[in-house]
Formats: C-alpha cells, structure tokens, sequence
C-alpha cells in the first residue's frame, strides 16, 4: 500500500476509516445540505496498475502516472442530520447500487459507515456533469445531443428491462461524463439565433468517440430509484421541470415517467433551455399536466424535424401513447443516427471510447443561472417522509409498498406528525449550520386531496420554498 502525502492532511485525519480503507482525500468536488464530495486516490489500486512509488512520497509525481480508475469519488453524509428512516433509505439506495453494473452508469465501488458517517465510494467521472456542459456550450449539435442521450438511453433499458428499476430523477445534473481531448473544428457552424462572441465552438465531432469533450456518458443518482418491474407505483418524487404529468396528477405511474424526463433532458440539450418552465409553480405544474410546450422561433428553426418527432414522442402526456424504450431506439431520428456508427469485432455499436480504451457499446437492433434556478433543487432535499408515528422498525431497510405508506403518513390521526392544513417550517442545514430554506405546507394533505377527487381536473402538488414553489416529494432519501 502506498500512502501519498497530499496537502490537504485535515480532511483525512477528520474521516479516519477512508485512510484505514486505503483511500486518501484530495480535494472537495461538490456539496449538498447533508453531504459533501470528495476526489480521493484509490490507493490500493495502485498495486493493480503497477505504479511505482513515489522516491519522496509526493503525489504530484504521480499525476501523470494515474489513471482514471485510480480516482474516486467519496459521497460522505452527515448521520446527525438524518432521521432513522432516511438512514434506512439511504441504505436502500446502497442496496440498489449494488445490484447495478452497467458501463453507461457509474459504477459503485465501496459503502462504509462509522458513528458519525456514511460513505458512498464510486468512480470518478472527470467531465463532470452534462449539466455544465450545456451551459459552456450554450445547446449540443444533433449529433452530440444523440450521443449522450443514446448512452442513456442504453442505461435506462438496462435498468427497466433487465433490473426492473425506475430511475425517477433523470436531469442533465445526474449524467456525468468521461472528458475526451478537444478538437477544433475546421468551421463552427452557427445557428441563426446564436451571439457569435457568446456561442463557444464544441469542436469535431466523431462518431464512436464523442465531441465536446463529451466521451462516455454515465448515469448517476439513485436515490429515487425503485425497483417495481411491470408493476406502477404513485409515491410523487422528482425534480420538477422532469417530472411527467401523471405524477402531478397523483396517478399511479409506470416505468415510463423515465422516458418523459429522457425527452425534456433531450429538449434541453438540443436548445439549451427546458421544454417547461415558468415562475410560478402553479402555472408550471398545469403546462406540465398538459403537455404544453412549443418549439420556439427562433432556436428550434435549424433543429431538424426529426429531432422534434422524437421529441414529442417522448413528451406524450398519455403514457400509453408515449415512447418506451424500445420504441425510442427504433424512431427514425435516432436509427439515421445508429446506422454512422462503427462495430467492434462482436458486430456491438460503439458509441464512444475512453482514453483507457474502454467500450460504450450496444448490441445492434434495427442562459446558466435561469437554467440552475428551474431546476438545481435537489429530490433529495425535498422529500416529506419524516418521522413515522406508528411502531415501525426505522432501522432495517424497508421494501414495503411505497403508496401505502404514503396513506399511514399522511392519514395517521394520533395527533404525531400529521400535516394538515397547517403551515410547518422544514430547514435543511449546510455545512455551517445555516438554514439554507424553509419548506413551508400550506395545502391540504395527500390523503384528503385524493379523498375530495370528484371532478377531472388534475391535482396538483406544490410547496413553497423561499416564496417559489416545488413539487412535494413525499419520499424520504
């Protein structure tokens, strides 16, 4: 075992079992309001690539020796801030993780747990998130936006067709990537709508590789995620501007709502912007319920009429109607785009190569800030599961029916934890102990609503934080 001596000897001194483990904290990558990231050196897969230790145990001889699945990256969460049911779901998402393993979702590679804190060891993806590359490149080509959607796409037909898992938080912010090299190219195609001195140029583009920087593509974050089979489910969770519209309209819902979020991510990568948005939560969640969206002039013109068929396919407000998976990789539009691409020597479609020389495969079958502001609001932060006032065992992970627990939460009348008509503060903590928001409930509990369901409009889920309203995720994470 090599132990590298890096800057930062705080942090490992503070989270003692990641070093008794083998791994050595490097620098922090991201945060939320019970949790923060951490880069880490796998220090015991040096030995598997042969790395020869450094002569004065300085770690920046090594950075041009490292390879990519040297480095993790470590999700630490804060057990005290955590009630014992959300402890039990995090341990239920663990128990997901391991079941997975799919080269378009990141892999998992280590749980552990001391008195104070949980730790999620999976591999790193340097690119980081789609989220920001959108943002850098202001929308993504066609064939770029197919690229990552098709990687995907693959996870997703994993996971629904041979794990039997909904994802439920499909966002550009949970689909990371592998960075290739950047190049040029001989002329930047510009759309009519583009600021030529803002629009950055996303280089070449090379069928089974990838282009700005945009290599293998990953799906991340399981902690929605459930696993129903051909069964439908009606806990309401995700991030608004993906949910679909049988979720705000507290319907039972299938598999399919993944396919809705592939189709507003697809939106979004193609334009830059979502397919809903709107101040208002109210007016929002009634577009959304209605499948209202458009292809505005002057950014959609130049988006081929086969991107928008494929669009509004997987925006279908009835999910009978709507794409699932198999359907979505036989749209004409994504075929045209299969067909470019090259075969390794099992006849597989390769959609993009790491550095490492790694496959993407598949077998073959005929504005920043307004952007983060829709939709940065995590569905971990947001769900409403708080403590049971019934004589459940918290501490053991719990597979029970999702939507009967939604009825004892909210219908329980012991006088324990029961929401409603009442207007109840909910502060989430960061790092420094400030509150960050309130969550504020000033409508009627689930179970009424669906009791008082007498006419055909949809109900509507929404909460307020900092005067704008979500939906309420009534899931604890």
């Amino acid at each position: 075992m090599y132990k590298l001596s890096i800057s930062n000897l705080t942090l490992n001194k503070k989270y003692p079992i990641l070093f008794q483990n083998n791994y050595n904290i490097i620098e922090q990558i991201g945060d939320g309001a019970f949790s923060v990231v951490f880069k880490a050196i796998d220090l015991a897969s040096l030995n598997s690539s042969n790395i020869e230790p450094s002569t004065n145990n300085n770690p920046n001889d090594y950075k041009n020796k490292l390879h990519d699945n040297n480095f993790v990256a470590i999700k630490i969460i804060n057990k005290s801030q955590l009630n014992s049911n959300q402890k039990s779901l995090i341990l239920k998402e663990v128990s997901i993780l391991k079941k997975l393993n799919h080269k378009n979702i990141v892999k998992f590679r280590n749980f552990l747990q001391d008195v104070n804190y949980f730790y999620i060891i999976q591999e790193l993806c340097h690119g980081g998130e789609i989220f920001n590359q959108i943002v850098n490149l202001t929308y993504l080509s066609e064939d770029l936006s197919r690229h990552v959607i098709l990687q995907i796409a693959e996870a997703l037909n994993y996971l629904h067709n041979e794990i039997g898992i909904v994802h439920r938080d499909i966002k550009p912010e949970n689909l990371l990537f592998n960075l290739i090299p950047y190049t040029r190219s001989e002329c930047q195609h510009l759309r009519k709508s583009d600021d030529p001195k803002v629009k950055k140029d996303e280089g070449l583009f090379k069928y089974g590789y990838g282009g700005g920087t945009i290599g293998i593509v990953k799906l991340a974050d399981f902690g929605l995620s459930k696993q129903i089979w051909e069964l439908k489910t009606k806990t309401p969770c995700g991030t608004v501007g993906y949910v679909a519209p049988e979720i705000v309209k507290d319907e039972k819902y299938s598999k399919k709502v993944d396919l809705w979020a592939l189709g507003c991510v697809l939106y979004t990568l193609l334009c830059g912007f979502p397919p809903f948005y709107d101040d208002k939560i109210d007016v929002l969640t009634v577009k959304i319920s209605k499948g209202e969206f458009e292809f505005l002039s002057p950014w959609w013109d130049e988006i081929s009429n086969g991107a928008k068929n494929c669009v509004k396919n997987l925006l279908s407000v009835n999910p009978k109607q709507r794409y699932d998976i198999k359907q979505f990789f036989s749209d004409p539009w994504i075929e045209e785009y299969l067909l470019k691409l090259p075969k390794d020597s099992n006849g597989n479609l390769i959609y993009a190569v790491d550095l490492d020389g790694e496959y993407s495969t598949r077998y073959y079958s005929p504005s920043a800030m307004l952007l983060r502001d829709a939709f940065e609001i995590s569905a971990a932060l947001n769900r409403m599961n708080e403590e049971k006032a019934n004589n459940r065992e918290r501490d053991q992970i719990i597979e029970e029916d999702e939507d009967e627990e939604d009825e004892d939460i909210y219908g329980n009348d012991n006088g324990t934890n029961h929401i409603h008509n009442k207007k109840i503060s909910f502060n989430n903590i960061n790092k420094n102990n400030e509150p960050t928001f309130d969550l504020k409930i000033e409508t009627s509990t689930l179970l009424e609503r669906r009791r008082k369901k007498k006419t055909n409009e949809p109900i509507i889920r929404h909460d307020v934080i900092n005067n704008r309203r979500i939906l309420q995720e009534t899931e604890a994470f």
